[in-house]
């Protein structure tokens, strides 16, 4: 909730100072009014964007590379291949990244180094103008964090593509792509539980599809908000959001008991 709240709060009052439309005022900025239906749609916009970054969040967590090469290795092993590299592409920078600057950190004969640059400069410009020293002092720090940041990227970069050699060496010491085929260790068993749960998903799926035709074709936010479907039409979505939480809840009153 932490970036989420405010992502919401921000979008759901951006909204009414760019739309001003709707029949409910609630105040006046100078000649522009504030509705509550505009208020509304943007706290709905917010919530829309901010489910769609956690569904790939989570997404990103559930489905590691191991399981795309499972379901995509025999039939498109270049494109399982390209998909779970990517996906590790962005947290491995990010580890890397922090690595990096923890140890920049960590390097105190630089930053001794540097402080005795930095006091020498400034003995050396002890009879310039004191505005000149002002601004060269504020000016140093700008100048040392962009030059930390290009160190980082450099090193980032480089470490990057000496790793992505090193994927390829060991790749082609391993035979890809020596054969149009291979056999490949498999952890998971398609069995009947995952067919109907897949089937059981699948309906759920086109009841919520068909729920949210349905409603959004009656719902409107402007001028008032107005046409909300009936209570049941969201029973499906309303099963398929928690139908992982059952699941964890199956299994967790299955190991503990």
């Amino acid at each position: 909730m932490l970036w989420q709240a405010p992502l919401v709060l921000i979008l759901a009052i951006a909204n009414p100072l760019f739309v001003s439309a709707g029949s409910t005022e609630l105040f006046r900025i100078g000649l522009h009014a504030v509705y509550l239906e505009a208020l509304c749609y943007g706290l709905c916009q917010g919530l829309m964007l901010v489910n769609v970054l956690l569904a790939f969040s989570i997404a990103a967590r559930v489905v590691s590379s191991d399981k795309v090469l499972c379901v995509l290795g025999n039939a498109t092993p270049t494109l399982a291949l390209m998909i779970s590299m990517t996906m590790r592409l962005v947290p491995q920078f990010v580890r890397r990244g922090k690595a990096i600057a923890d140890t920049q950190k960590a390097c105190t004969a630089a930053a001794s180094a540097r402080s005795a640059c930095t006091s020498s400069a400034s003995s050396c410009s002890a009879g310039a103008r004191p505005d000149a020293n002002a601004a060269s002092r504020s000016a140093k720090p700008r100048r040392a964090t962009l030059a930390n940041s290009l160190r980082l990227s450099t090193v980032l970069m480089s470490w990057g593509m000496e790793d992505s050699l090193e994927t390829a060496d060991a790749m082609r010491a391993r035979g890809w792509g020596a054969a149009t085929k291979r056999t490949t260790y498999q952890r998971y068993r398609f069995r009947k539980t995952d067919a109907f749960a897949c089937a059981f998903i699948a309906v759920l799926t086109a009841a919520a599809a068909a729920s949210a035709v349905a409603a959004c074709g009656e719902f409107k936010f402007y001028p008032r908000i107005d046409g909300l479907a009936p209570w049941f039409s969201y029973i499906p979505y309303v099963l398929l959001v928690a139908l992982p939480t059952i699941l964890e809840v199956k299994e967790r009153r299955t190991w503990l008991r």
